[in-house]
């Protein structure tokens, strides 16, 4: 089912402040519910102001680092970092959003970033390759060869083109990648360059977010925006801590007002925008 993504009249401008620590990844769903990801829980606050810090327990010492819905809304996907053994390889696991149950899935251990694409599609890194894979289950297709760089942040910009946000050393870069019918790199465009890039979001405008790592966090303000055309990015005061990469970000829709852009950085920040975030499958 294709949504149309029309956002509900009278939304509110949330202001968690102090409600929600530690929180490591953020994502929206259609109805205005946030999810978020914290150490060793899922959290979620309804569109009625029921907030639930802990709504899903994670069996191990874990943090949801990544966060996205699937198009129906009905399973949530994300990545899982240690915090005991923070350079263990990575987990990827869904929840079963109806019954709250949350599912580790060990032939994809190796995650560390994903998105959904326009079509529907899983896409996250892989070793050194962007990959994707139907949810519902298929062969795991390789998209995008990054041998180099690590990715840390994917998204989808208004053109359909997939972003790839990367750290290699203490540089950063988004590419902007063209794809097949097949999901397979057709081009790559010269890379955006930033302060150490971490998340990535668009908006409707084509306006590209990039939120930063720890090392560029207090110099840039946290997360920088990078208009069509223009030379640089315009820096944000995103607030919050400044002693980690905040690579998790997301629009509101529905209860949420459209033009808020949220930031998972220990806190849950609302950045007020003037345009609301491009069409994405979970809205």
């Amino acid at each position: 089912m294709r949504h149309t993504g029309v956002r509900a009249r009278g939304c509110a401008h949330l202001e968690l402040g102090d409600a929600v620590r530690d929180a490591y990844a953020v994502v929206v769903a259609r109805d205005g519910t946030m999810y978020f990801g914290q150490p060793g829980a899922i959290g979620r606050r309804l569109p009625d102001g029921t907030l639930d810090a802990h709504w899903v327990v994670l069996d191990e010492p874990l943090t949801p680092r990544q966060l996205v819905l699937g198009a129906e809304n009905e399973t949530l996907f994300g990545a899982l970092a240690s915090e005991t053994a923070p350079l263990q390889t990575p987990r990827w696991f869904r929840v079963d959003v109806t019954a709250a149950h949350v599912t580790l899935d060990e032939e994809r251990p190796s995650a560390t970033v994903l998105t959904m694409s326009p079509e529907g599609l899983l896409y996250y890194s892989d070793g050194g390759f962007v990959v994707h894979v139907d949810p519902a289950g298929g062969p795991v297709t390789e998209s995008v060869p990054f041998p180099q760089d690590s990715p840390t942040g994917l998204g989808f910009d208004v053109d359909g083109r997939l972003l790839v946000a990367t750290r290699s050393g203490v540089n950063g870069y988004v590419y902007r990648i063209g794809l097949d019918a097949n999901g397979v790199q057709t081009t790559r465009d010269v890379p955006i360059m930033t302060h150490g890039a971490a998340g990535v979001r668009v908006d409707a405008s084509g306006r590209i977010y990039v939120t930063l790592t720890a090392e560029h966090l207090a110099a840039n303000n946290g997360m920088l925006r990078f208009d069509p055309g223009a030379q640089g990015g315009v820096a944000i005061d995103i607030g919050g801590s400044m002693d980690g990469a905040t690579t998790s970000l997301d629009f509101g829709h529905g209860a949420l007002c459209p033009t808020d852009l949220f930031v998972a950085n220990d806190r849950i920040v609302r950045i007020a925008t003037d345009t609301a975030g491009a069409a994405v499958p979970w809205h």
